[in-house]
């Protein structure tokens, strides 16, 4: 029961090097997803993750970073190129015949009429991840992670 964690450096607000930590401390074995060998994946590493090198803009280099596992935190930062890394995320499980469950580590507040260009692109990836487990692989399932219960309300009522 491998879990695969994207983003597990976390250099961008530390939600994968978190999910991580969480993961290790209930002893579940983590696959670590790292562009490079180096002293924050060392610290990951230190965690007990094994450590695979991929990069989430190369669906290529991501084959034995999804081989086998039976979930994965797809964890991006609030940042640009979200909608490729979701895109080759999804070729990749693909391509590896798996269905790992999937939980999408976005912004709460990512919906397709977000102000932000960033909130619409996360909203964006969700529904690719979405869209494309259900076409092509009805046991894989991307979901959120949950939100805050003020939040997770406030969009309930919206809806």
């Amino acid at each position: 029961m491998t879990v695969l964690v994207t983003g597990a450096t976390g250099r961008h607000g530390g939600t994968g090097a978190y999910v991580v930590s969480r993961l290790r401390e209930r002893g579940i074995p983590v696959r670590a997803l790292v562009r490079r060998l180096d002293e924050r994946s060392e610290r990951v590493a230190a965690r007990g993750a094994e450590l695979v090198v991929g990069d989430l803009a190369d669906h290529r280099s991501l084959a034995s970073a999804v081989d086998s596992v039976s979930s994965v935190y797809f964890t991006f930062p609030v940042d640009a190129g979200i909608v490729p890394a979701a895109a080759n995320y999804a070729q990749a499980v693909r391509e590896s015949g798996g269905s790992p469950r999937t939980v999408v580590m976005s912004m709460g507040p990512a919906t397709p009429t977000h102000p932000s260009h960033l909130g619409r692109h996360q909203w964006l990836s969700e529904q690719i991840l979405e869209c494309r487990f259900r076409a092509g692989q009805p046991r894989c399932l991307a979901g959120r992670a949950p939100r805050p219960r003020g939040l997770a309300a406030r969009r309930s009522a919206q809806a």
